[in-house]
């Protein structure tokens, strides 16, 4: 279901980020001074009580951010104060990289102020404790409409099989003008403008994975050159950002917001730019808790995750069936994986509110492809994959609980759901 977006707001809010870096460090410290001093703070105290801090600190984390994703603000700020307690300095390095891998272009103000906020320890004390900070911040980030196309854009990139070539290209260049016009050309592909500013970035500064080349120094000149021409938001992002996550996140992030205003309407509505944004409404699936915290955060990210993923892969036919029979994978490690990053989009990937706009809906589905093309699974398989993955979601709850412990000798498995022919009838008991 989608709902309208306040376009208005949302331009204003980039506009007034400004042209110069005393001008957006002005905006947003008075962004965030407001938010921390126009209503009284609490100073609540309530965590999740785990039993093992080194272990439980991904599974915490995890709970955070897919409770931000999925709306959940009482659980997310709950979840929050806990990863703050376990480990102060890894919340503030987590969080810049939760705002624009699940915030996006969503809202700039706020993704920008909390890159910003991140590394000013000062100024956080100046204004309020860090267990109060992570209690505002996280709050606004679950209530915001969220965005996750940053990250999409980026695994398109790094893994699209049909882009190899592409990639080899652009990275093993010595024609750094070459790259340096094709991504200044909006008319090109825009996967293939992110491949060619990443080979101008570096792999060195902007991390990556798939078969991108690792810590690849780039060409700083025609980087800077390219940069400078951006509006200044864009280029703070490029480099704050990806300085505060060593991720290539923040090259997509001036891509895609350049690529969502320039696709606007001709047409003014009180002198502003009307553009195609709205906000689609996802229906969530249940959950349960498994040791005080939600099973949508036993992903593939984190080491009780994995076993559930295993256990599913070998133990529920219909799976098994997809994996082995369907796409040919047979190894253990491989059919965990692949069906965790199958897993990972029906369910813990999910947005309670996702800002649509030019394009989005394309870079979902490309991410979509290729993500599960590089695990494996054949193009003509996709549909299935996503219908079998949705349809067998309480098998996921399921085996979570049994790898915590959590059922009984005597509890059978939730009925697995076929699609399509069953290939192999012995699978079906």
């Amino acid at each position: 279901m989608s709902s309208p977006f306040d376009t208005s707001t949302w331009l204003e809010s980039f506009d007034a980020l400004g042209s110069s870096g005393m001008h957006l460090e002005g905006r947003v410290w008075g962004y965030l001074h407001g938010l921390m001093t126009i209503e009284p703070l609490t100073a609540p105290t309530s965590i999740v009580i785990v039993a093992d801090p080194h272990t439980a600190r991904w599974r915490v984390s995890s709970a955070w951010q897919k409770s931000i994703r999925r709306g959940y603000v009482a659980q997310a700020c709950l979840y929050a104060r806990t990863y703050v307690s376990l480990d102060l300095e890894a919340f503030w390095r987590r969080l810049p990289v939760i705002a624009i891998e699940d915030i996006g272009i969503a809202n700039p103000t706020l993704v920008f102020a909390i890159m910003w906020i991140a590394g000013k320890k000062a100024k956080r004390a100046s204004l309020a404790t860090e267990v109060q900070w992570a209690d505002r911040l996280t709050a606004l980030m679950a209530q915001s409409v969220k965005d996750r196309t940053c990250c999409d854009l980026v695994v398109c990139a790094e893994s699209d099989p049909d882009l190899a070539g592409f990639r080899a290209r652009a990275f093993s260049s010595d024609k750094p003008g070459g790259l340096s016009v094709y991504v200044r050309d909006p008319e090109n592909y825009l996967v293939k403008r992110l491949i060619a500013l990443w080979a101008l970035g570096g792999t060195k500064r902007y991390r990556g994975g798939g078969d991108l080349p690792e810590k690849q120094a780039g060409h700083d000149l025609e980087f800077d050159a390219y940069l400078t021409e951006q509006p200044f938001p864009h280029r703070w992002m490029a480099m704050q950002g990806g300085n505060k996550t060593q991720d290539a996140m923040p090259l997509a992030w001036g891509l895609l917001h350049a690529n969502a205003v320039a696709a606007g309407d001709t047409c003014l509505v009180e002198g502003k730019p009307m553009l195609h944004l709205k906000i689609h409404e996802t229906a969530l699936p249940s959950h349960t808790m498994i040791h005080g915290l939600p099973s949508y955060a036993l992903d593939m990210h984190t080491g009780l995750g994995k076993k559930a993923l295993g256990f599913m892969a070998a133990k529920c036919n219909p799976i098994r069936q997809f994996l082995e029979y369907d796409c040919g994978i047979t190894d253990y490690e491989a059919k965990r994986d692949t069906l965790g990053g199958i897993m990972f989009r029906v369910d813990s990937a999910l947005l309670d509110r996702r800002l649509e706009f030019s394009d989005s809906e394309a870079v979902y589905d490309l991410c979509e492809t290729a993500r599960w093309r590089y695990r494996g699974i054949p193009i003509e398989m996709l549909d299935k994959a996503r219908e079998l993955a949705t349809a067998n979601l309480p098998w996921l709850d399921y085996a979570r609980r049994h790898v915590a412990g959590l059922t009984s000798p005597s509890e059978k498995p939730p009925v697995p759901t076929f699609v399509g022919p069953i290939t192999h009838p012995k699978w079906v008991a």
